[in-house]
């Protein structure tokens, strides 16, 4: 009796070690599952700040857009910076877009916004170029004239300031008098009549004084093709969850701070970045290429200065320049440069050009790397400085100053070129033609020397490319040369 009074303790003793780690288990999956919990409703309340937050982002944009004039224009654009504008780059394009068809006679204002948003975001500008395209293309096809005079006019002005490239523009010309009928002739004389201002002598004929918004040198040109694919990005204009909300939003202060920031603590930044985990061998290596950088700008401004200050040709080529051996190039790619800054093309610097070759042959060579040189970035140019170059070139040519052997850099087939290189290749041959004529540019062409230089121009090694060079040839005017 006494055993059993003794042993109950110890066998309740026994049960309760056996029943600790089921209450442990308990107690785990209890706190586990409250912490899950807890999880998701954090989870659901950031989802609904971040919802909150993109229709107060939305309501932002569209308000800023919507009072956007002429008279509020710069005191709008710090606000609209100061938004979150890459999250949402798809609102502010759809609400660009909206509020351009509505109201039509605050396109240019319109055109003004975007373009210095452009400078800030090149993808935003891009964005809302392919969808003003996009929108273009459909109304073409659906015959929509209203829609298509809104959506031409704000290409038209999107290429007046430099937001889009000159080519789309000829691009849409060509396409509405393709086939023509009364409606596209008329929507394609508006086109030219809005964008065609771009030509006359006076740099911002075209933008009214108050809407110049964005240096030459701050703008950044976006070269899109009717042709190619273009991709909406439509999903932009939806709201989807960031998982990484909270550190967004921090990264949207800084970056809304770099926008705004002194321009001290940017030097510093510079100097930081440079300086920071540099050696002093490569401090010193860093001081030797910014003294070469600096002699090589102090070059092309004294070279600038001499060439502008002869009245003739001769005048300037007699100057005595303090260059050394190796630096041939920089007067001849600055000789280059200042022909192209002028409005049309000076023949004082085809001379110019032509008189240095014929002093030294180092002089010759180099303009024959400039040629190649120039020919690969064609596509870079402006339409007018395009021009200039090509008539420069010719006038090398013209005069044997530079070997025609040149001339095989030029790739003339459908695929491979742009329309730039085509433009480029069109008024050179025709400048050509005008100077030498017909038959001694034929005479020129078919020397025997030339014949394996001239095969990318003339190709032979397939149907298609020597059908294509034919068709080029021909409807340039430049027929009896092939």
């Amino acid at each position: 009796m006494a055993d059993s009074h003794v042993a109950s303790p110890v066998r309740r003793h026994d049960d309760d070690d056996d029943d600790s780690p089921r209450r442990f288990k308990i107690r785990a999956c209890s706190s586990r599952s409250s912490d899950a919990e807890a999880n998701r409703r954090r989870c659901r309340k950031d989802d609904h700040d971040e919802h909150l937050n993109w229709d107060a982002l939305k309501k932002s944009i569209n308000g800023l857009v919507n009072n956007v004039n002429v008279a509020s224009i710069k005191d709008i654009l710090p606000e609209l910076f100061a938004e979150k504008l890459v999250r949402g780059r798809g609102l502010f394009c759809d609400s660009c877009i909206k509020s351009q068809m509505a109201s039509p006679e605050f396109t240019d204002v319109f055109a003004a916004l975007v373009a210095a948003v452009n400078t800030k975001f090149p993808e935003i500008g891009r964005l809302l170029l392919v969808r003003v395209m996009l929108q273009l293309k459909g109304a073409y096809e659906q015959n929509n004239k209203p829609q298509l005079l809104a959506e031409t006019k704000f290409i038209a002005h999107l290429v007046n300031q430099a937001v889009a490239h000159e080519l789309l523009a000829l691009q849409l010309v060509t396409m509405f008098l393709q086939n023509p009928t009364e409606g596209s002739v008329e929507v394609a004389v508006g086109f030219v009549r809005e964008c065609g201002a771009m030509l006359q002598l006076e740099r911002f004929l075209a933008i009214r004084p108050e809407l110049v918004l964005v240096e030459q040198r701050d703008q950044f040109t976006h070269e899109i093709s009717l042709e190619g694919e273009l991709d909406p990005e439509t999903n932009l204009n939806v709201f989807r969850a960031y998982p990484n909300f909270p550190e967004d939003e921090n990264g949207y202060e800084n970056s809304k701070r770099s926008i705004g920031g002194s321009e001290s603590s940017e030097n510093e930044n510079r100097k930081r970045s440079i300086w920071g985990s540099e050696s002093s061998e490569n401090a010193e290596s860093f001081e030797e290429q910014m003294e070469e950088i600096w002699t090589n700008f102090f070059n092309r401004r004294m070279i600038h200065l001499t060439i502008m200050s002869g009245v003739r040709f001769e005048e300037a080529g007699l100057m005595k320049l303090d260059l050394k051996p190796g630096q041939e190039m920089e007067l001849c790619s600055m000789i280059i440069e200042c022909c192209s800054q002028e409005i049309t093309y000076l023949r004082f610097f085809g001379l110019l050009a032509q008189r240095y070759c014929m002093m030294r042959k180092a002089y010759q060579e180099n303009f024959e790397k400039c040629f190649v040189q120039e020919y690969s970035n064609i596509h870079h140019f402006p339409t007018h400085k395009m021009i200039i170059v090509a008539k420069f070139f010719a006038h090398l040519l013209e005069t044997d100053t530079l070997p025609w052997h040149v001339l095989a850099c030029i790739q003339l087939a459908d695929k491979g070129t742009t329309s730039s290189h085509r433009i480029f290749v069109m008024i050179l041959f025709q400048e050509l033609s005008k100077r030498l004529g017909i038959r001694q540019l034929n005479e020129r062409l078919n020397d025997p020397g030339l014949q394996g230089s001239l095969d990318s121009i003339f190709p032979k090694d397939h149907p298609k490319n020597m059908r294509f060079a034919m068709h080029f040839f021909t409807r340039i005017g430049l027929g009896g040369i092939i």
